[in-house]
């Protein structure tokens, strides 16, 4: 495990680690940016396998999706058929493929993320400065005019 603390172009190795200081004014000084990056190797994670409870839940769906299909055929065979029973008939089949078609998608995404690669975090520990928005300070007089009370009277 590699670690790498990045300092400011102003600012020494050393102080990288203060918490701020109190100089001449008595204020703190701002605390300095920081990042810390570790680069980790994971072991390699088994594949993903088919397993048995998978084909019985897919081919359930598939039998289904087969089934309605039948349905819709002899609905449209009926003397009260219509064409919208027909494009029923012909439309579950596909909802059928398509079951087994994101399966095996699913699977193949879920074991190309399984491949042994270093995974890089960066991890910053401060915040820059200049992305924070400036505050504006205010004395406790000003505060408390700012949120005064107001009655209504209806």
């Amino acid at each position: 495990m590699e670690q790498r603390k990045e300092t400011p172009p102003n600012q020494s190795a050393g102080d990288a680690g203060d918490a701020g200081h109190v100089g001449n004014t008595g204020q703190t000084e701002p605390t300095p940016i920081t990042t810390t990056t570790v680069t980790t190797t994971q072991p390699p994670k088994r594949k993903l396998r088919v397993r048995a409870w998978h084909v019985v839940f897919l081919a359930v769906l598939v039998a289904a999706t087969l089934g309605l299909a039948w349905w819709q055929w002899t609905r449209f065979q009926s003397g009260s058929g219509t064409f919208q029973n027909l494009g029923y008939a012909l439309q579950w089949p596909f909802f059928g493929a398509f079951f087994v078609y994101a399966y095996r998608k699913f699977m193949e995404y879920e074991n190309a993320t399984r491949e042994d690669k270093p995974v890089v975090v960066p991890k910053q520990t401060a915040l820059d400065e200049s992305f924070l928005p400036k505050r504006t300070t205010l004395s406790v007089e000003e505060f408390n005019e700012l949120n005064r009370p107001t009655r209504h009277n209806n």
